[in-house]
Order: structure tokens, then sequence, then C-alpha cells
């Protein structure tokens, strides 16, 4: 008895085992398994125009176009498609969203275009807040499913109220320099600056330079273009000996933009230059 006993047991032990190792396969053969053809789909941002007045909705279209030959099915593990943000996270639009935890299937038959989300931004910030008026860069995808990478699209440039785009300038200086000033300018507006002029002016005599006494040190310079969000070096030229506290005058202009200036006191041991602060 002990021994049929054992026997059944052992049958019923493997039939569950079996039946453990087949379930996964079960589970996946359940999904579509044409989702690797991502290649051939191509993911397109807009909006419902270019210019908007203040607190105007503006309208955000996210599609998917299959370029491929073969139907693609993509599988989401919820109910979200995709997403768009406004200029570096200002504003998420899946911030304040729950979804459903459900496999969400979609298939992009061949040639075909499969709209993704459509919804409105309220030119707020992620706190609620009204953004001011400007240009802003809207940047959308499709999120990432069970077998297939985010994609994004090409962003989409809007105007918000009556702005002129421009170029504008933010000078970086180090606090300790030995011999010779540098400074990197970089272009922080929202267009490229075209012919910038620049000076480094020092308001004292020098004591000693090569060639030597020359009042009023003066070095200039143009950068042809500085693109949106990039930096370039300005220096001196020769080695630098004074003695005192004078300003160092830095001047910038460009054919697109209005002038800067920028006023920083260094205090000057020789070559040895220190800018506590600009002023």
């Amino acid at each position: 008895m002990k021994v049929n006993l054992l026997k059944k047991e052992l049958v019923v032990g493997t039939i569950f085992l079996l039946l453990l190792a087949t379930m996964p396969h079960i589970v996946s053969n359940d999904l579509p398994s044409d989702t690797a053809y991502t290649d051939d789909l191509v993911v397109a941002v807009t909006t419902d125009k270019n210019k908007y007045d203040i607190s105007e909705p503006v309208e955000v279209t996210i599609n998917v176009t299959n370029n491929g030959y073969e139907d693609v099915t993509l599988v989401f593990p919820d109910t979200q498609l995709a997403d768009f943000s406004v200029d570096h996270y200002l504003y998420l639009w899946s911030y304040d969203k729950a979804f459903a935890a459900m496999i969400t299937p979609i298939t992009i038959p061949s040639g075909e275009t499969v709209e993704l989300l459509n919804d409105y931004w309220n030119q707020v910030d992620i706190s609620g807040n009204q953004v001011p008026k400007g240009v802003y860069h809207i940047d959308g995808w499709m999120v990432e499913g069970i077998g297939h990478p985010e994609i994004h699209g090409a962003p989409v440039i809007i105007t918000i109220g009556e702005y002129s785009p421009k170029p504008e300038f933010e000078i970086d200086y180090r606090p300790w320099y030995f011999g010779k000033l540098w400074f990197d300018i970089k272009n922080v507006g929202d267009m490229d600056a075209i012919n910038v002029n620049w000076s480094i002016t020092i308001d004292i005599y020098i004591i000693m330079r090569d060639p030597p006494i020359i009042p009023l040190p003066y070095w200039n310079g143009t950068i042809p273009i500085l693109p949106v969000n990039e930096s370039e070096r300005i220096s001196s030229v020769g080695f630098i000996f004074v003695l005192g506290f004078p300003k160092i005058i830095i001047t910038l202009n460009a054919s697109n933009a209005e002038e800067v200036t920028s006023i920083t006191r260094g205090l000057f041991i020789g070559p040895i230059i220190w800018l506590p602060k600009c002023l």
C-alpha cells in the first residue's frame, strides 16, 4: 500500500512540475511575437499651430507610422502609449496621471499611422503655474513597452505671446587665474548669435608685460557664430603682471543681439589674479 501511495504522489508531483514548466511558455504565447521591427517605426510630434496667446491651450498630437513591409504589434505594460515634456521637464504630461495596469497591445499595419496621444498643454509648469511668454520646445515620444524601446519624435518649437527669439549671453569666470585671463561665453538665448565681437579690458596701467608699459591692456576678437546652448572661450594674450585691484571689463555684441557689458573687479598680485565677485 505504501509503495502504491508513493507512486501516486510521484506521478502527481511530476505532472505538477511539467505544468509549472510550461506555464511561462503558455503566457508568452498569448502575447504577440512580432514586436522586433521597431526600426521601421517613425514617431511624429505635432501641435495645432506654432504661435499662441498667453493661457491658450496647446494641442499636442503624437503619432507612430509603420514604414516597414510587415504589420507590427507593440505591447505596452499599461494603458500609457506615449508622453511629452516641455523644455526639459518644465512640464511632463504623465506627471499627474494614472494608467490602468493591464497589458495593452496595438497593431500598426504596414504603411499606416496610428495616433498614440492627443491632449492639451495648458501653458503651465509641473507645479501648475502659468509659464511666461517665450519660446518653448515640446519633446514627445512613444513609451517603452514589452519588446520595444522608447522612440522619440523630432521636437516642436512654439512661441507663446508676442516674443521675438534672440541670443542671450552668459559669462562664466573662474575665481583664480595665473598670468592669463579667460572666460567662457555661452549663448543661453533661443537664437544663434552671429558675429559676436568681444573685448577684455583691464582699467589699470601695467607694471610689466610683453611688450612692457601698456596702459589699459585690451584684447578682442570675433566669434563668427555661437549656436544656442553652446560656449566659446575668450582669453587674453601674453603674460599678465599687474599690482592692484582693477576692474576687468568684458564687452560682447553681436549682429543680432544687444551689447552686454560685465564688470568684474579683481585682485592682482603680479601674475596671481583673484576675482572675488562680479559687480
